[in-house]
């Protein structure tokens, strides 16, 4: 299972809307959920943007649960400043 590095988590469908080929990643482990185990697929993405502040090299991870939206994790939100 995954422990909590504090990565943040990104739904397929967000990976795919922003041209990530899913299942092309590599499968580095997986994570409990209430909807049962699914794999994840940790992935760098070049830079991360939002409302105008943004961050290069961000670690995160392709979870393939059911999960609404996608999540910041301290990859993301320890280096703003």
């Amino acid at each position: 299972t995954a422990d909590d590095t504090g990565m943040a988590g990104m739904t397929r469908a967000d990976a795919e809307a922003i041209g990530l080929d899913v299942d092309a990643l590599a499968v580095a482990g997986s994570a409990a959920t209430a909807g049962g185990v699914v794999p994840v697929r940790p992935v760098e993405l070049d830079r991360v943007a939002i409302d105008g502040l943004e961050v290069s090299r961000v670690q995160t991870a392709v979870i393939d649960a059911d999960m609404p939206h996608s999540l910041l994790g301290q990859s993301f939100l320890a280096r703003l400043q």
